[in-house]
C-alpha cells in the first residue's frame, strides 16, 4: 500500500491499525475511532470512513507534515421527554481522530472528499510520473 505503514504484529496487540509506535493515530482528546477502509487503483488511493450520523460541517480533514487527519465530533443522544432509561448503549459518541502518514507518490494538492449516506471517501490521486525527455542544447 502506498499510503499508509503496516506492521501485522501491531495490530495483533491492538486494535488501532496502520500505526507505528512513532504514529498514533487517535489523539489524547479523541474518544472514539471511526472505522476506515483503505483501498487503492492505478490513479488513486481511496480511504472510505465510516460516520454514520456525523454531518460534514462537523468534520475537518487537514494534511500537516504529510500526515493526513480526520477529525471531528459526533454529538451523543439528546435528552428526550419522557426520559429515556437505555438499557444497552453500543454506539460511540465524542470527538474522534483518524491519521494517516502519506508517501511521496500522492499528490496532496488533488485529493478531494465526498460524504455520501454517512461514508465520508477521500480520494488521494497518485502523482504522475515525470516523463523522460530530450533536452536541446543550445551554442553560445
Amino acid at each position: 500500500m502506498t499510503c499508509v505503514t503496516f506492521h501485522p504484529r501491531q495490530m495483533a496487540r491492538r486494535a488501532t491499525p496502520m500505526t507505528t509506535d512513532k504514529e498514533t493515530l487517535a489523539t489524547e482528546s479523541a474518544t472514539w475511532q471511526p472505522r476506515v477502509d483503505v483501498g487503492e487503483t492505478e490513479q488513486a488511493v481511496l480511504i472510505a470512513v465510516e460516520l454514520p450520523g456525523v454531518s460534514a460541517d462537523k468534520v475537518t480533514v487537514s494534511i500537516e507534515e504529510n500526515l493526513l487527519k480526520i477529525s471531528g465530533e459526533k454529538n451523543g443522544v439528546t435528552e428526550s421527554t419522557p426520559p429515556i432509561r437505555w438499557h444497552r448503549n453500543e454506539r460511540a459518541f465524542g470527538k474522534f481522530e483518524r491519521a494517516f502518514r502519506l508517501s511521496d507518490t500522492i499528490d496532496v494538492n488533488g485529493i478531494t472528499a465526498s460524504n455520501r449516506d454517512g461514508v465520508l471517501t477521500l480520494t488521494l490521486p497518485k502523482q504522475t510520473k515525470a516523463q523522460p525527455r530530450e533536452i536541446a542544447i543550445t551554442a553560445g
